[in-house]
């Protein structure tokens, strides 16, 4: 019984990350907002980033679905990983900027989940909030670190899966 569970575990991480991403953007799931810009980064210093037009530096940037523009508490925690105790305001990304925004290519638990929850992220950069306009600067290596965290729980279970598998010849 548990080789079959470990078995079951190893098929759905491994298969995941493919049904996950033929899904598109979730749009049918009502996740997406409709129409226009559908993306806001939320932030403790939107006012600030507002002010000055300018998002990005020295943070990465991360945006979801404009509904989370309405979220607070555990509700916002589910749906971008910030703390429930923060104060968060909402920054809305010009339809020019979207452009900037990759999705998310879920290939285990963590990408799965920001997949689902429409998040979206762009290289390390400055964007203009007036223009759309993204000047990229480098790598987000937040992100980069996601995805090392899903290959190595996606490959431990896969190569467990195979050892466990292997063992019960």
């Amino acid at each position: 019984m548990t080789r079959l569970f470990c078995i079951l575990l190893t098929l759905l991480f491994s298969l995941s990350g493919p049904s996950i991403a033929e899904c598109g953007d979730f749009s049918h799931l009502g996740i997406a907002a409709k129409g226009g810009s559908n993306l806001v980064h939320m932030s403790t210093k939107a006012d600030d980033i507002l002010a000055s037009g300018k998002l990005g530096l020295p943070s990465n940037n991360y945006a979801g679905p404009a509904s989370n523009a309405g979220r607070s508490g555990w509700s916002l925690t589910s749906r971008t990983g910030l703390s429930p105790s923060g104060n968060y305001g909402a920054v809305p990304i010009p339809a020019a900027g979207n452009a900037a925004f990759s999705k998310v290519v879920p290939i285990g638990p963590m990408t799965t989940w920001q997949r689902i929850t429409g998040l979206q992220f762009t290289a390390r950069g400055v964007m203009d909030l007036n223009s759309g306009a993204f000047e990229r600067s480098g790598v987000n290596w937040n992100q980069i670190g996601m995805y090392g965290m899903d290959a190595a729980i996606t490959g431990g279970a896969i190569g467990g899966g195979i050892y466990l598998w292997n063992e019960s010849r």
